[in-house]
């Protein structure tokens, strides 16, 4: 899109986008019509009930908060949930001959709820029905960003405001060629504010409450008389930030000039300190430093090249660059010399050089057989290996990739010629952390036939590097994610996940897994 489309687009409309992007929704169709306020229109669209990939409970209600909340703004909210591409295109369509109807000077915003991705710096919306397989499906399956916004750009509007909740982790990760996280970044142009949930690039939670941290603040601050719309979305931005404990960071590009309030109401001079009034550009740059600081003080401590390299990736000009680039020489010199070492068979002198923590823990287990695949988290990356891959058949493959890609469609499964048993999966964090929880979901999900045609783990032995051996996982013959807490707050460099006993299957005994995460949090200095 031309850049001088994309003003006029920009200039006239408020687009709210909360895209819960690795997060399916459920299922509630409907509009809301009521009309409150002539100038002020919404459409709120949530998606949750995806056909192709597993579903996420927070989005759907996420919408029907911010639609009540919008409500209460005296917005003439039309709400809908999971549509099809085609339904979507509807929606925006008729939203947008609305707006044409209504003449200038119409506030317009749009909130979107569902699961999202970038391709090549482009940001796409996902639809209920996409079936996205490889990269190339992305602009097929899916809607463009840049081509809704389009849609609009014969409106006069009076102001535009884009939020992006951006993403759970990508589901269709798997089928990519690249690894990166969340949406690209949308540069605001005159008269516009467009707001992340997170920082760009990094990926957002879908929250384990009744609605995802984002939304439950911005229906907080929606909510609040006389705050302006820098103030309200700093609000946000502070609230979500404290709940994540950092490591979600909202974020905004401000280009506003006039004043807007979601609520009348009074509103101390301090409330309103970075209000519409002040200067746009430092309002702008605030926030970007606010949150490029929350990003460095969550990699900063790390011993991990690669959560440096997120930060300089995201970055690559920030404040904290320099240092960041010192910090990742010193690091990756580091890791040379102790590779060199070990090649010279002088690994006493690399133990005496570590600390006497680091000293408690093993090198990880290996197998000659085994398959891996980095996985990124909020602060770094973890590798997840398989001892063993049951060989591709019919054009399935059965690597340690379908244990992560958040699809019941795949699964892991081992390649012993036996049943299974002593076949592990390992977890290699790259540094010293916390373990917190394990997910599993047993067998293979696709549905109930293959579930029980197929051998499944009874029970899992977890081994830690400090040589920790914990009581073994007792798993549940069911389809569906289980969670198990790790106590006592074991700190290690990687988890192993050992198949100690199986049920065998009615058909074949090959043993499978459809999902492992293993979750760990920083060690505290």
């Amino acid at each position: 899109m031309r850049k001088q489309n994309r003003q006029s687009l920009l200039s006239l409309i408020t687009v709210v986008f909360t895209l819960i992007f690795c997060a399916p929704l459920h299922a509630m169709g409907g509009a809301s019509s009521k009309t409150i306020d002539s100038k002020r229109h919404a459409l709120v669209i949530g998606n949750s009930a995806y056909a192709h990939t597993s579903p996420l409970d927070n989005p759907a209600k996420d919408a029907r908060l911010i639609a009540a909340a919008l409500e209460n703004a005296d917005f003439n909210v039309r709400l809908h949930t999971d549509l099809t591409q085609k339904q979507m295109k509807r929606a925006m369509r008729d939203f947008s001959r609305n707006l044409r109807s209504i003449g200038p000077k119409a506030v317009s915003l749009i909130y979107f709820a569902g699961h999202g991705t970038q391709v090549a710096g482009r940001n796409y919306l996902v639809p209920v029905d996409a079936n996205i397989e490889i990269e190339q499906d992305v602009s097929i399956e899916t809607l463009a960003v840049d081509e809704m916004l389009g849609q609009m750009e014969a409106i006069d509007g009076a102001l535009s405001i884009i939020i992006l909740d951006a993403c759970r982790n990508n589901p269709y990760k798997r089928g990519y060629r690249s690894s990166v996280r969340g949406l690209a970044s949308l540069k605001a142009v005159k008269g516009s504010i467009v707001a992340y949930s997170t920082a760009p690039g990094t990926v957002a939670s879908d929250g384990v409450g009744a609605n995802s941290p984002y939304a439950t603040a911005l229906d907080k601050y929606l909510r609040v008389g006389g705050l302006s719309i820098e103030k309200m979305f700093k609000n946000v931005r502070v609230e979500v930030d404290r709940v994540t404990k950092g490591l979600q960071t909202p974020w905004e590009e401000s280009s506003l000039f006039g004043d807007f309030v979601f609520l009348p109401g009074q509103a101390s001079s301090s409330q309103n300190r970075s209000g519409p009034s002040s200067n746009n550009k430092t309002s702008a740059g605030d926030t970007r430093l606010a949150a490029e600081t929350a990003f460095w003080n969550t990699v900063k401590d790390s011993d991990n090249p690669a959560t440096v390299e997120s930060y300089l990736r995201t970055f690559p000009s920030g404040l904290f660059a320099p240092l960041a680039k010192l910090k990742l020489a010193t690091q990756k010199a580091k890791r040379q010399k102790d590779l060199e070492l070990i090649k010279q068979g002088r690994v006493s002198a690399l133990v005496a050089a570590r600390s006497n923590k680091a000293k408690r823990h093993r090198p990880r287990p290996r197998s000659s057989k085994e398959d891996c695949l980095s996985f990124y988290r909020t602060d770094g990356q973890d590798l997840y290996c398989a001892s063993s891959v049951l060989q591709a058949q019919k054009g399935n493959k059965y690597g340690v990739a379908s244990l992560l890609d958040d699809s019941n469609f795949t699964a892991w499964f081992e390649g012993d010629r036996g049943i299974g048993i002593g076949q592990w999966i390992l977890v290699d964090f790259g540094e010293l952390r916390t373990l917190r929880k394990i997910t599993v979901k047993n067998g293979y999900n696709k549905k109930k036939s293959l579930y029980y045609s197929n051998s499944r783990v009874r029970t899992l032995s977890l081994i830690f590097s400090g040589g920790q051996t914990r009581r073994s996982l007792v798993l549940k013959d069911q389809p569906g994610r289980q969670s198990f807490q790790i106590p006592g707050k074991i700190k290690a460099r990687w988890v192993q996940l050992k198949i100690q006993s199986v049920i065998k299957g009615k058909k074949y005994s090959d043993t499978g897994l459809n999902e492992l995460r293993v979750f760990t949090s920083p060690v505290a200095n």
